[in-house]
Parts: C-alpha cells; structure tokens; sequence
C-alpha cells in the first residue's frame, strides 16, 4: 500500500492524534513563536513588568496546550479553560491592558497554530486538515469568551471599594475557584 493510500485509510481520529503528537513534539517552538507575536502587542509598561511577562509565557504554554488537547479530542471535547488564562484576564485589566489587545492576542496566537497546522499539510488529507480547524475555533471562541468574562468581572471588582474588593477575593478562597488569584491580599498563603 503507498503513502497516499494510507493516508485515506487512516481515520479522523487517528489523524488528529498523529498531528497533535507531531505538533506536541514542535511545543517550545510554537510557544517561543506565539509569546514573540504576542509581546509584540504590548505596551512600554508591559516590557517593564516582570510579572506580567511571566504570566503571560504561562499563559501562551497553557493554551497551547489546551488547543493541542482540544483538537486530539475533536470537537465534542470540553476541556477545562487554561487557569493561567484566567489569572493573566484579571492581571490584565489591573494592569490597564485593553481587553482588544487581550482578545487581539488569542486571535493572533490562533492564526499562528493554524499556520503550523499548515506545515502540516502535505502529511495528510486536505479534508482532515480542514475538519481539524473547523473543530478548533469553536474551542478558541469559548476560550476568548472567558478571558473576556475574567476581565470584565475584574474591572467590576475594581470599581468597588478596598473592603468590597478584599471581601469578593476572599470568598473566591472560601469557594475553591480555580481561578483564584491571591495578589493584592496581605496574607501569606504558603505559611
């Protein structure tokens, strides 16, 4: 049996598989290549804060993580949103970031694995390819969605009072969310 051949017999699934384990094997590369596009976005007081820097290279490595998992699982998977995203949404509007440039960076980063996707292509069927980045938007949609919903709710706290503020974080603590981010509290948690 040649290549071509093979390749018609193999099925979606196991194409999803065999691209994502080919992509996972390039993972720093797509990382380096997203953070680097994304930091381009970004403003003089960003480059400057370290902090921010590190959250958002921890960020790009969870979500290109997630949109690898997503698209090994097709699109019936619902993988749980990347905590760092999360963090890095509400660290974002703290840190006076506008939520265009937020979204404007997953656009870009998507645009980026699509483009590797690509790179991909002559290893498998057209059609596969296409039904791969069909199934990755959906997954991109939902993950801006809620990067958007972070930000939002953390410019909402930020229009409260010290103590509302203070109170909200606290039982975001009490309540197990995930996405919880204890800067801004004055309380040493590792103790």
């Amino acid at each position: 049996m040649n290549r071509a051949s093979d390749r018609q017999h193999k099925s979606q699934r196991e194409i999803r598989v065999e691209l994502v384990d080919r992509l996972r094997t390039r993972s720093a590369e797509i990382e380096d290549a997203i953070f680097n596009r994304v930091r381009a976005l970004a403003s003089p007081a960003e480059s400057e804060d370290a902090e921010y820097r590190a959250g958002l290279r921890a960020t790009v490595a969870e979500s290109v993580d997630y949109a690898l998992t997503s698209i090994e699982r097709g699109e019936d998977s619902v993988e749980a949103l990347p905590q760092a995203a999360a963090v890095q949404a509400r660290r974002a509007a703290r840190s006076g970031v506008g939520l265009d440039t937020v979204l404007r960076r997953y656009a870009a980063g998507d645009r980026l694995v699509s483009e590797i996707i690509m790179d991909e292509a002559g290893r498998f069927p057209n059609e596969a390819l296409r039904q791969v980045l069909r199934t990755q938007s959906p997954h991109v949609d939902r993950l801006m969605a809620s990067v958007a919903s972070e930000y939002m709710a953390e410019l909402e706290l930020m229009r409260r009072s010290p103590a509302q503020r203070v109170a909200e974080r606290v039982k975001s603590l009490l309540a197990g969310d995930a996405a919880f981010d204890a800067e801004g509290l004055d309380y040493e948690f590792e103790a």
